[in-house]
C-alpha cells in the first residue's frame, strides 16, 4: 500500500497536478475506503471459496476411499493438479509482462511471409510486432512495418510514467516506375539535421542510413532526446528503410538491415496481395 501511494503522489507530482492539503486528505480517505471495501469483498469471497473447497475435499475423499485409491496416488495427484493449477496464472503474468514481444511472436505465426519484399528477403527479429505488410508484383511496390518495444519487465519506470519504450519501423521496395524517373520522390534531411551516417549490406541490398534531427524540434523547441533515434535509408536499388524510436532498438534495426539478401528470382506478374 505504501508503494502504491508513492506511485501516486510521484505521478501527481510528475503531473504538476495542483493538489490542496483538503482535497489530498479527502482522496486519501476516499482511497482507504475503497481498499477497506476491496478487502472485505476478498475476505468474503476467500472464505465461501474455503467452505466449497473442504465440501468438495470431503466428498473426493470418501469416494477414493471406497475405491481403494492409496495415500500415495493421492499425493502425487493432489502434487499434479497444484502445479497444472499455476500454469494459466503463469502464461497470463508472463504475456502482461512481455506484452510487446509476445505480440511481436503472435504477429510472426499470423504474417509467415512478410519479410518477403519483392526480389529481396528480409528477417524480422521475433519479438518485432509486423502490423501490416504488402507486395505488388506488377509496380514493384512492397514492405513490412510494425512495431518493436519492451515490456514492463524490462522497463516498469518508463510504464508508470505512462511513457512506453516502443519504436516503428518499415522496410520496403519502391515502384518500378517511380525509381526509373530522374527526380526521385524520396525524402532525404538536408545536410545540418544529419547527426550521423551508417552503411549496411552489401551489393543490391546496401543501404546508406542517415540519422537526422527533424526541423520541426527546432520550430517547437523540442530539446534532444540521446535515448531516441529517427533514421531513414536509401540504396542504389529500389530498396528504403525508416526508423522512428528508442534507441536500443537501433543495432537490430542496423542488424536487420545488414542481413537482407538478395533474389533475382522476381515472382510471377499478377495483383497486389498480402503475405
Amino acid at each position: 500500500m505504501g508503494l502504491l501511494l508513492a506511485l501516486i503522489f510521484d505521478f501527481v507530482e510528475r503531473s504538476g497536478i495542483q493538489v490542496s492539503a483538503m482535497t489530498a486528505g479527502a482522496l486519501m480517505g476516499v482511497f482507504v475506503l475503497i481498499l477497506t471495501v476491496i478487502a472485505w469483498g476478498l475476505r468474503a469471497v476467500i472464505r465461501s471459496s474455503n467452505q466449497t473447497a473442504a465440501q468438495l475435499e470431503a466428498r473426493r475423499w470418501l469416494s477414493e476411499r471406497e475405491a481403494g485409491i492409496s495415500s500415495e496416488d493421492r499425493r502425487w495427484r493432489t502434487l499434479a493438479i497444484r502445479w497444472a493449477s499455476w500454469i494459466p496464472t503463469l502464461t497470463v503474468l508472463l504475456v502482461f509482462l512481455f506484452l510487446p514481444e509476445a505480440w511481436g511472436v503472435v504477429s510472426h505465426l499470423l504474417k509467415p511471409r512478410a519479410g518477403e519484399l519483392n526480389e529481396f528477403q528480409i528477417s524480422i527479429p521475433i519479438t518485432w510486432t509486423i502490423t501490416y505488410n504488402f507486395a505488388d508484383t506488377v509496380t514493384g511496390s512492397s514492405y513490412a512495418t510494425g512495431l518493436a518495444g519492451r515490456g514492463i519487465a524490462l522497463e516498469p519506470r518508463r510504464y508508470i510514467r505512462a511513457d512506453l519504450p516502443l519504436s516503428s519501423w518499415t522496410v520496403g521496395t519502391e515502384r518500378y516506375s517511380q525509381w526509373s524517373e530522374p527526380d526521385s520522390a524520396w525524402w532525404t534531411p538536408p545536410g545540418d539535421q544529419v547527426i550521423a551516417t551508417h552503411v549496411v549490406g552489401t551489393g543490391n541490398a546496401r543501404l546508406v542510413c542517415m540519422e537526422y534531427r527533424p526541423t520541426f524540434w527546432k520550430q517547437l523547441h523540442i530539446p534532444d532526446d540521446p535515448q531516441s533515434a529517427r533514421i531513414t535509408c536509401r540504396g542504389q536499388s529500389r530498396l528504403y528503410a525508416k526508423f522512428a524510436g528508442e534507441r536500443f532498438d537501433v543495432p537490430a534495426f542496423y542488424d536487420m538491415l545488414d542481413n537482407i539478401s538478395y533474389s533475382s528470382d522476381v515472382p510471377p506478374l499478377g495483383p497486389p496481395f498480402r503475405r
